[in-house]
């Protein structure tokens, strides 16, 4: 089985969500045999020395493209005089797109696997130059993130702007939909929706797998009786939804229970939380070890209000054994049960309960800390995802 990877980035130090799940994609079907050629851009936003990624793969071919996609003034507003989305045809250049078309033609393969939708562009030079099956693994309803952000602005100029993104993102991804010989959901809740959209090429829903080796020697860490969060900071949900707990939920936590501490890390910290004037917050910022910070905190808040796809620090999370608050939509995708291994909170009131439920009731903490881990490892090991995916694609090709 021969297969070509196509990504935006490369995964390797896997540093967020995204680098996450398309790392273990590409673990699964290097450790189970498939011969893979991973293709990749290298962008200056999230640069990865080439070798560490080589290092890791030693047998797989591998070629990586530096690319500038920071959004460029003059470029942005002279898109505004035509039809094309933005957020997507930064990723398009013409010397990757020839490089793409010599690899293709010195090469047999079975199938292409295209990693989110900003590789869509090279599509049509994929359908030229091959007879391969192509797959796209979509992590995102990409233009339902957009339109929650628009939807969260209140700035007019600034929404005007986020809702003409949104409907042009909106327009290519609809446009596309179809235009794969199979699509792999990250959750049951993206394929219906995307089947609600149109979709009628068959989707199979594939989430983002895990390495439970990863965390076996810190699941005996005796936990803090505190709050925390990690993530990446600059993703504007993420941020959008600590600055509300903060405001909103905070306060009365500190009020009736003034000795414990909530704990902020993540990438790229905004410098406005560190100078908070708000009681026993500790911001941490970027971490080396995510895994070990994890381990040594509490409870685990996840608090987003606007996003698509699956949220990979809660099934790190539930793999760790961590009870979890998450809002509705953090949760969507993963398939937990509310109070059973999870507990989610829709709005301040439930935040604030299941926070005050948490100090209160250690010995529940920890029964739905057991059955998260026990759920996590049932849905989400990733060599019997990887298994499941290249069965897949062999019968594809």
């Amino acid at each position: 089985m021969k297969v070509l990877f196509l990504a935006s980035k490369i995964p390797y130090p896997a540093v967020d969500g995204g680098t996450l799940a398309t790392y273990h994609a590409l673990k699964g079907l290097y450790e189970a045999g498939v011969e893979v050629t991973f293709f990749s851009l290298n962008t200056f936003k999230h640069y990865a020395d080439p070798k560490l990624i080589q290092d890791r793969f030693p047998n797989m071919c591998i070629y990586q493209f530096e690319a500038d996609l920071s959004v460029k003034p003059f470029d942005a507003f002279m898109n505004l005089f035509t039809d094309e989305s933005y957020n997507i045809v930064r990723f398009y250049k013409r010397n990757i797109n020839r490089m793409l078309e010599k690899v293709l033609l010195e090469k047999h393969f079975d199938v292409v696997h295209i990693d989110s939708l900003f590789m869509v562009p090279y599509l049509k030079t994929i359908r030229r130059y091959s007879t391969a099956k192509v797959v796209l693994r979509s992590h995102n309803i990409e233009h339902h993130i957009w339109k929650n952000l628009a939807d969260n602005t209140t700035h007019p100029l600034k929404r005007a702007y986020l809702n003409l993104l949104t409907r042009r993102l909106q327009d290519y991804e609809l446009k596309h939909l179809n235009a794969f010989d199979h699509i792999l959901a990250i959750s049951s809740s993206d394929a219906e929706e995307m089947k609600r959209l149109g979709c009628i090429v068959p989707i199979t829903v594939h989430p983002s797998g895990f390495d439970f080796s990863l965390v076996n020697k810190y699941l005996n860490i005796k936990q803090k009786n505190n709050f925390f969060y990690i993530g990446s900071m600059n993703w504007m949900p993420n941020v959008e939804g600590i600055q509300w707990l903060l405001k909103k939920v905070w306060p009365y936590v500190h009020e009736h229970f003034p000795h414990v501490c909530f704990y902020l890390a993540g990438r790229n910290m905004p410098p406005a939380f560190y100078q908070a004037d708000i009681p026993r917050l500790i911001v941490n910022g970027e971490v080396d070890d995510a895994y070990d910070y994890m381990a040594h905190h509490g409870i685990m808040v996840v608090p987003l209000f606007s996003g698509s796809g699956i949220r990979i620090k809660i099934i790190e999370g539930m793999a760790m054994g961590k009870t979890i608050i998450a809002t509705p939509l953090a949760a969507t995708g993963i398939g937990a049960t509310d109070g059973e291994n999870i507990l989610i909170a829709r709005n301040e009131e439930d935040f604030e309960h299941c926070m005050r439920l948490c100090l209160e009731k250690p010995e529940r903490v920890r029964q739905i800390g057991k059955k998260a881990a026990a759920f996590a490892r049932t849905n989400f090991d990733n060599e019997q995802l990887a298994a499941n995916l290249l069965n897949l694609y062999r019968k594809l090709a």
